[in-house]
């Protein structure tokens, strides 16, 4: 066996020093004194027979040996952290928590159905939610911020080679109408209808609107033509404006099952014009995926595939 020039401290000290820039620092957060971390360094040094940094008045920075060391540390580190990831996992399943992203109408409107159905069975493990929009998830993702994350609509092209997903469901996005609208009662209208009426809309930025207007324009109706009277910023403030309005909006089917239930709004089905999202379940590839995620995505599925809602 190769004898190796440094150990998991000289790795751990060279991290440290390179996230905080200084040994000060560096010591304070491996909770250890600057002698001795400058002892680590001539450690790793006279081991490998070579300068990993060089001291300047502005400060410390790695040499060329230096750099490629804090590299590998890196991945040596990652592996280690990994590694005890794993052993962990499997002695404390069914026990644990993990974080899960998911878009805001999917985590507010089809989750917690099937959490509460997850939690039935696994009543040990705890699952952090935070509602996020479809690029903060993907992003946080790939910054091992989150364990798992369900997102709808676009993917940033850029990331999907770096994210593994599994299709859930596609779900439509319908026009809708408050009780007492003139249309409220029709069974459907001609695309060309849509100029006389009046929209409330999710701020245009958002993933819901792009998508709209993508559809539309793949109909060659042209969004800017329509009128966009008010835009608001979240799904429950457009359906309180919509309830008390004589307007009109697009929403997500799962956003309004309630509303439709309680004869409260319409939907009106627009005669050769769908408008659908799809949705995927996302993770890192990189990362180990805990039991307990495992057990989840399980679940999720099996929710998705029985929804009338999405198909």
């Amino acid at each position: 066996m190769i004898p190796y020039p440094f150990t998991l401290k000289h790795l751990k000290t060279l991290k440290a020093i390179s996230d905080f820039g200084s040994l000060t620092a560096a010591a304070q957060s491996l909770y250890i004194s600057q002698p001795a971390i400058s002892s680590q360094l001539r450690e790793i040094e006279q081991s490998l027979q070579l300068k990993v940094l060089n001291r300047t008045r502005q400060g410390i920075e790695f040499t060329e040996v230096g750099y490629i060391l804090l590299y590998y540390a890196n991945k040596i580190l990652s592996l280690c952290d990994e590694t005890c990831l794993v052993i962990q996992d499997l002695h404390i399943y069914p026990h644990g928590s993990f974080t899960l992203g998911a878009e805001y109408n999917i985590g507010t409107y089809t989750l917690p159905k099937i959490l509460i159905d997850y939690h039935i069975s696994f009543t040990q493990t705890q699952i952090n939610l935070e509602l996020l929009s479809s690029y903060q998830t993907c992003y946080k993702l790939l910054d091992d911020k989150l364990d798992l994350g369900i997102v709808s609509g676009f993917i940033p092209p850029q990331l999907k080679p770096q994210l593994s997903g599994l299709f859930l469901g596609r779900e439509e996005i319908v026009l809708v109408v408050p009780k007492g609208h003139p249309y409220a009662l029709r069974p459907y209208i001609n695309k060309q209808e849509l100029f006389n009426l009046h929209f409330l809309r999710l701020n245009e930025n958002s993933p819901i609107s792009q998508i709209i207007e993508y559809r539309l324009k793949m109909v060659q109706i042209e969004p800017s033509a329509l009128v966009w009277d008010l835009e608001v910023n979240s799904i429950d403030a457009l359906k309180n404006l919509l309830l008390v309005s004589k307007k009109a909006c697009f929403l997500p089917f799962s956003s309004i099952h309630e509303e439709l239930s309680n004869e409260l709004v319409s939907w009106i089905p627009i005669k050769g014009v769908q408008i659908t999202q799809y949705s995927w379940i996302l993770n890192n590839p990189s990362k180990y995926r805990l039991r307990a995620v495992e057990g989840f995505i399980e679940r999720c599925l099996f929710s998705f595939s029985l929804s009338n809602i999405y198909f």
